[in-house]
């Protein structure tokens, strides 16, 4: 169980660094004047952020006490969707970032991202408000009902 926590803690602390790339990619990725990706040279991005969003899922399960066997089992290692659900188990997950974990998790699963096939590239700013969702859900502990995030409203919005 000990590894299982050192596993966890690696996890975060990659995901954290992929977090730092993810948010530059962005910034100097074109864009449509709406904000969306404009060019495939964005896929670096996404790529690192699905697999950022496996990092952060698995590190939230290890903290909670998901044994690392658990997390390896096919069905489940790579899909983010059934991630996310093991972690609705202990922690409310926004409606907004499920649907992005939705959107991400077959193109994940099934490696397009690396190896090409369909690719669904969210707006830039819902990917990174999911991460940091699923981020500070790694710094919360128990199943208490203030475990959840409550994300700040935008600057700017009303």
């Amino acid at each position: 169980m000990a590894d299982d926590y050192l596993t966890g803690a690696t996890y975060l602390m990659q995901a954290g660094a992929f977090r730092s790339c993810i948010s530059t990619l962005i910034d100097e990725m074109d864009k449509t004047p709406n904000g969306m990706a404009a060019k495939f040279a964005c896929l670096p991005a996404y790529f690192l952020a699905s697999h950022d969003m496996e990092l952060l899922l698995k590190a939230a399960l290890l903290k909670r006490g998901t044994p690392l066997q658990q997390l390896k089992v096919p069905d489940v290692r790579h899909n983010l969707e059934k991630l996310a659900e093991l972690l609705s188990g202990h922690v409310n997950i926004s409606d907004t970032t499920l649907r992005l974990i939705s959107a991400l998790s077959p193109q994940h699963k099934q490696h397009f991202l690396r190896y090409g096939g369909p690719a669904t590239l969210p707006h830039p700013r819902w990917l990174l408000e999911g991460l940091d969702e699923i981020l500070q859900l790694c710094a919360v502990s128990g199943g208490g009902p203030n475990n959840s995030f409550k994300p700040k409203p935008l600057r700017g919005s009303a």
